[in-house]
């Protein structure tokens, strides 16, 4: 069973250069980020565009990880080890 650690949360993709909004949970080694997907696709629907993860407004909580790691994604669910990516400094505070 998993835990939701973040409401409103961005997954970053530093390699890909997009994000997307949605709720982040933990599971054992990995983050399930449960995204907002397209209502005709059920893709997640991901924003195109670069995003400097390090100088996002302070209120925003992200996950970030670099798009060339294995990760799972199917209808807007995307698991990723917990060892592949990283908390912003707003998220890490938010979870302790």
């Amino acid at each position: 069973m998993s835990t939701c650690k973040i409401t409103a949360c961005a997954l970053i993709d530093t390699w890909n250069e997009r994000s997307v909004w949605g709720d982040l949970h933990e599971q054992g080694d990995c983050w399930v980020f449960d995204a907002c997907v397209h209502p005709d696709s059920k893709h997640a629907a991901w924003s195109e565009g670069g995003v400097d993860p390090d100088h996002a407004h302070a209120s925003t909580r992200a996950l970030i990880y670099s798009g060339d790691v294995d990760a799972f994604e199917r209808r807007g669910v995307i698991v990723l080890a917990k060892s592949s990516c990283r908390l912003n400094a707003t998220a890490r505070e938010y979870v302790r």
